[in-house]
This record gives C-alpha cells, sequence and structure tokens, in this order.
C-alpha cells in the first residue's frame, strides 16, 4: 500500500508542476487520482475544496512540496493588516511554489533601497492600504513614506516573471563586527531542511565576528514517564 502512495503522489508532484508550467498533466496522473489522491483528499475532508491558500507566515518549501505530491496545490497571499490582507496573490493559472504570487490588479509594489541582488523592504501602495494609525500621526509617517506606500519590513524581490519572492525580515537582520548584514531565516530554513535530527535553530551574532548557532534536537519520549529516551 505504501508503494502505492508513493506511486501516486509521484504523479501528483509532477501534475503540479506541470501545472505551474501551463502543461497538462502526464498521462498516468488520472489513474493515479482515481485510485489514490482523490480518496486522500475526501479522507481529509477538501475534496469538494475549489482551492487552497495559506498566508500570515511562511510556509516551509518542504510542506508545499508535500502537499503538491496530494494533488494540492497551495497558494500564496502575501499583504498585511494595512492593506486590508492581499496585494499578492497566485492563481491556477498563475503560480510558483516558491515565490508570494504576482501583485493584484489595482495595486503596486516597490522594492525600496534594493541591493545588488534586488533585495530590499518590500512596499506596498493602493487603493487598499490604510490612510494612517488612528489618533498616531507619529507611527503613521513611520510607515507610509511621501510617495503613500506602505513599509512592510519583509525583504524581498521582483523576480522577472513580476512574482514577489520573500527573502526575510529586515527588522532580523543580524550585523556582524564588520557591518555584514546577515539574514538569519534563510540559513535557519536550510539548515533545518539539511538536518532532519534538528527541532529549532536560532542563530547569533550581532556584533561578533563569527555567526554561531543555538541548536534543539528532536527526541523520542517514552510514553510511560514522559522523560526522553
Amino acid at each position: 500500500m505504501q508503494n502505492i502512495s508513493g506511486w501516486a503522489k509521484g504523479y501528483g508532484a509532477q501534475k503540479v508542476k506541470l501545472q505551474v508550467k501551463g502543461q497538462d498533466p502526464p498521462m498516468m496522473y488520472s489513474v493515479a487520482k482515481a485510485l489514490i489522491l482523490s480518496k486522500i483528499k475526501a479522507a481529509l475532508g477538501l475534496d469538494q475544496a475549489v482551492a487552497f491558500y495559506f498566508g500570515a507566515a511562511p510556509l516551509r518549501l518542504s510542506s508545499i512540496e508535500y502537499f503538491a505530491s496530494l494533488d494540492i496545490p497551495v497558494f500564496n497571499v502575501y499583504g498585511m493588516s494595512e492593506t486590508s490582507g492581499a496585494t499578492t496573490l497566485h492563481t491556477a493559472h498563475n503560480f510558483r511554489l516558491d515565490t508570494a504570487g504576482p501583485t493584484l490588479e489595482g495595486c503596486d509594489l516597490k522594492i525600496n533601497n534594493p541591493d545588488d541582488n534586488g533585495e530590499g523592504e518590500i512596499c506596498m501602495r493602493g487603493r487598499n492600504t490604510m490612510m494612517g494609525y488612528l489618533k498616531n500621526d507619529e507611527a503613521t509617517l513611520q510607515t507610509i513614506d511621501s510617495l503613500g506606500y506602505i513599509r512592510s519590513g519583509d525583504k524581498g524581490k521582483i523576480e522577472k516573471d513580476g512574482h514577489l519572492k520573500i527573502t526575510g525580515r529586515i527588522k532580523e537582520l543580524i550585523i556582524g563586527a564588520g557591518g555584514e548584514n546577515i539574514a538569519p531565516v534563510p540559513v535557519e530554513d536550510n539548515f533545518k531542511e539539511s538536518c532532519a535530527a534538528c527541532s529549532n535553530i536560532m542563530m547569533i551574532g550581532e556584533q561578533q565576528r563569527f555567526m554561531s548557532c543555538l541548536i534543539t534536537f528532536k527526541v523520542d519520549v517514552d510514553p510511560a514517564s514522559g522523560q526522553p529516551s
């Protein structure tokens, strides 16, 4: 049964990757869907769902790829409360597994102070953005620039196809002793991807010559005592 499930999920993943490119699914996908994938969706109570979205926090690429193997492409929605929710949005005909999607019609997006890689602070503007914080002019001036763009505090870049790629948080940058700006989130995420035993990791090194990490590892718990075995 496990081999059949793995076979079906392989075709589910292929179908979603081809869907990203605007291509038709592989020939055996319909068989995998009928035998396994549709039954998994029904067991999860998702067989009537039309589309699947996530937002508010990042989702690991490995999780996105796992859902794709179940023939569940999850679409990203990016924005802020100050922008009435969404500013970028994936659709079934225009999505990628590694970005936050293209800008919604009527919204403007810019990257403030981009570096050599085109990465900088993500800023948003449109009829969906707030006028300001109630009775708090100081916070309003700090958040909205002279052109009406809201500073998100997120770091990202706009890809050649117009999709927004989020690469970290401006406020999460670690500044080393030599003035280097280091984004810890990509390093932490890549380490967790490559080290299955890692439970959590946190980079440290503000004003230090070298970066270090605090790492906790997964352990098996004895069900009788509740203590690590």
